[in-house]
């Protein structure tokens, strides 16, 4: 008798473990199960969440039912079969859910064999790591950035302008930026307009590059030297963005524009914050470096014109001195 009651509350308490092993999974873990023949055959409330598909869609579905286009469609019998020899499989994966949001998973996958030794379960168990490989990627791209400016630095074969130019190339290499200007104040007070192109990148050209410098124009005046974002109602780009960047005696050097598609800057990361500081930093540098440049060269120049004039204002009395000393 007593027999007969332990088993029904062995069997309760065997239930009680797996409800809670399978509240403790969904918290933060994703787990489907396939049977022999690689069918999917239960799938937890938080993998429903993360991927985005029903239960019902996935139930009794063989293919990976979120998979990116990027792997091949015999991806699961591969992994069925390394399981099957290995005994478990464990890999990243990037998938996509049913309305385009791409994420990572971790995928661990392991047998569950029946009392014969035969396989009778493939048990999947997986959790997010779209963060991580988010900061991985932009660790990656932060790195390629430096060195690619560092190179460029090195670079004396190249004069400014085109080493200005390389520049803007890589920031907008690096943010997928379409257009980038860098537009300076113009000292000369003959001038009718106070600013003036040092640089740009992009596809524009002649009036429609006028276009967007007359919409840069708002960043003219200001002294944020912020990042700021000026949203765009016309035109083929979501938004103006750029900030005011100051030499090392904090004067004014002029305005970084960027025209982006997007309807604002995406900086994901604190790497790519970073990023951003530091090629601004870096185009400062190279700008203050090249203004010294013209004010010795100028300097040069005005030295040469007066030994000019004064070799040719004593030419004369010098030669009369001459006359008499003879």
């Amino acid at each position: 008798m007593s027999s007969s009651l332990s088993k029904p509350l062995e069997q309760q308490r065997l239930w009680q473990r797996l409800t809670g092993l399978d509240h403790a999974l969904n918290q933060g873990f994703l787990v489907w199960i396939r049977d022999s023949k690689g069918c999917i055959t239960y799938i937890n409330d938080y993998a429903c969440q993360i991927t985005g598909y029903e239960r019902e869609e996935v139930l009794g579905v063989g293919h990976f039912f979120h998979q990116l286009a990027s792997y091949p469609d015999n991806y699961i019998t591969q992994i069925i079969k390394h399981v099957k020899t290995h005994h478990c499989w464990k890999d990243e994966m990037q998938c996509i859910t049913p309305a385009g949001v791409p994420y990572w998973l971790e995928v661990s996958t392991t047998l569950l064999y029946d009392t014969e030794h035969r396989v009778e379960q493939y048990i999947s168990i997986s959790h997010v790591i779209t963060q991580r490989k988010k900061i991985e990627t932009a660790l990656q791209r932060f790195e390629k950035g430096l060195k690619s400016l560092t190179s460029l630095q090195s670079d004396n074969s190249l004069p400014f302008k085109q080493k200005a130019q390389q520049a803007l190339k890589i920031m907008m290499g690096y943010f997928d930026i379409p257009l980038a200007l860098f537009i300076r104040p113009l000292e000369d007070p003959r001038a009718q307009q106070n600013f003036g192109i040092y640089f740009f990148n992009g596809n524009a050209k002649g009036r429609e590059l006028l276009h967007y410098i007359d919409l840069a124009m708002p960043l003219i005046d200001s002294e944020n030297c912020e990042l700021t974002r000026h949203p765009l109602q016309q035109g083929s780009f979501g938004s103006l963005w750029g900030k005011s960047l100051y030499g090392s005696q904090k004067q004014k050097l002029g305005i970084l524009a960027f025209f982006d598609e997007k309807c604002e800057p995406t900086f994901d990361t604190t790497e790519d914050q970073e990023f951003f500081s530091l090629f601004s930093q870096w185009l400062a540098s190279l700008i203050e470096r090249e203004q010294f440049v013209e004010r010795i060269t100028e300097s040069n120049v005005n030295k040469d014109r007066l030994m000019t004039v004064l070799a040719h204002d004593l030419r004369s009395p010098l030669s009369a001195v001459s006359g008499f000393t003879e």
